[in-house]
């Protein structure tokens, strides 16, 4: 992950223009400068929220005065990474791998040398970034090619607004579902196992041995990363590795198995029924598991 992280960091630079088109056929919306200076915006913001945070849980009481400082700056810095790193990875694959990119930031966090609470903190401050703003980058882009592929500009701009709003509406059921369920769902083990992989990395003691094996499989991540472009392959394989259930892996392989014999062709309608039916399934089961 870290090999594969820090090279699809780079390559998200170096690519634009590079997702098919190139960029003298695209008309953007905005240009370098704006763009740049919203950056910029996002990670102020992303250093404010770090401090806040970090006020309510208490995180400062663990840290003297430089360690705190040097905390809001990782925090900050890493909010954006994970920000640009799941939302490309998401707009390529249409798979967010927000877990793989926070343990990666999670992993330089425990070698800094930051406290257990810190590093909790830190780990559900940037866990609730990258899905939100990837979703938020899949959602776009689906209107995006609903309305034309930008061909009239200001029906874009409309939409894309439209979008934003409902997305805020969004945040605040999201919040309200949290506070009701959200207890519930972890005592009956409803939730990811993410959680208990963050836990253990944040217990493990780092030491030379640790450092060596994570500089030495860094290697074939960032092979792995450069060998496919920008189609994010080593994070996802640096994730798959991570999943303790192999019946992923087998169900990746039989569908591009599927793919393989069927074709391509209506492949858009197909596989949204599918995910359909597995997320009603999964939903039924997990509600089930919560109240009997």
């Amino acid at each position: 992950m870290i090999g594969a992280g820090i090279v699809a960091f780079v390559q998200i630079f170096f690519s634009r223009g590079q997702a098919g088109t190139s960029s003298a056929e695209v008309e953007y919306t905005i240009d370098d400068k704006t763009a740049s200076g919203r950056l910029l915006t996002s990670a102020v913001l992303f250093v404010v929220g770090a401090v806040v945070i970090a006020l309510i849980t208490g995180a400062f009481g663990e840290m003297g005065t430089v360690q705190s400082v040097l905390w809001v700056i990782f925090a900050g810095a890493s909010a954006v990474v994970v920000m640009i790193l799941v939302g490309t990875a998401s707009m390529h694959s249409g798979w967010a791998p927000s877990f793989a990119v926070v343990t990666i930031c999670l992993t330089i966090g425990v070698f800094a040398g930051f406290p257990p609470l810190a590093l909790a903190v830190l780990v559900g401050y940037l866990g609730s970034i990258g899905p939100c703003l990837a979703d938020t980058g899949i959602g776009l882009k689906a209107g995006w090619l609903l309305r034309g592929k930008g061909a009239d500009m200001e029906y874009e701009m409309y939409g894309r607004r439209q979008q934003v709003y409902i997305k805020q509406v969004g945040v605040v059921i999201g919040i309200g579902v949290a506070v009701v369920f959200g207890t519930m769902l972890i005592r009956n083990d409803v939730l990811p196992p993410m959680s208990i992989f963050y836990a253990s990395t944040i217990e493990t003691v780092v030491d030379a041995a640790v450092i060596r094996q994570l500089a030495i499989w860094a290697v074939p991540g960032a092979v792995l990363q450069l060998a496919f472009g920008n189609k994010s392959a080593g994070l996802m394989l640096a994730a798959g590795l991570l999943i303790n259930n192999p019946i992923f892996g087998v169900t990746i392989l039989a569908a591009l198995g599927v793919r393989r014999i069927v074709g391509d062709k209506h492949m858009g309608v197909r596989a949204p029924g599918i995910i359909a039916g597995d997320g009603l399934v999964g939903f039924v089961s997990n509600a089930w598991r919560v109240f009997f």
